[in-house]
């Protein structure tokens, strides 16, 4: 007799599957939370004036449960033409240096303004 298993995992906030395991830390503590592609971004987007503003204080920079989103985020920032991006944001009165990497947020802001 065969026995399957499956394992799903669920947003700890709204109950929808599909979720992955994401740390963030606070006060000298660290949180893990399990959340959808969508809840991980509003989190983010609302962490971020916090971000920006904030030292680092060591470590490693964020480690994530799987590398699956590593590879997603990588892939999505390959596939804009950073020139591109960086005049964008030059005709928006955006300041972004000519070399290195380019903010989320203006990668952000340059998919929304340019989507199909």
């Amino acid at each position: 007799m065969a026995k399957r298993v499956h394992i799903s995992m669920t947003d700890d906030l709204d109950g929808t599957e599909g979720a992955e395991a994401v740390q963030f830390g606070y006060d000298g503590r660290t949180y893990e939370i399990d959340l959808t592609e969508d809840n991980r971004q509003e989190l983010e987007e609302f962490l971020q004036r916090y971000i920006d503003a904030a030292r680092r204080v060591g470590g490693q920079g964020r480690q994530r449960s799987r590398g699956r989103s590593t590879r997603r985020e990588r892939a999505a920032s390959n596939d804009v033409d950073r020139d591109a991006v960086r005049a964008w944001a030059a005709e928006q009165g955006v300041a972004v240096a000519q070399r290195g990497r380019i903010a989320k947020k203006v990668m952000n802001a340059y998919r929304e303004a340019h989507a199909a």
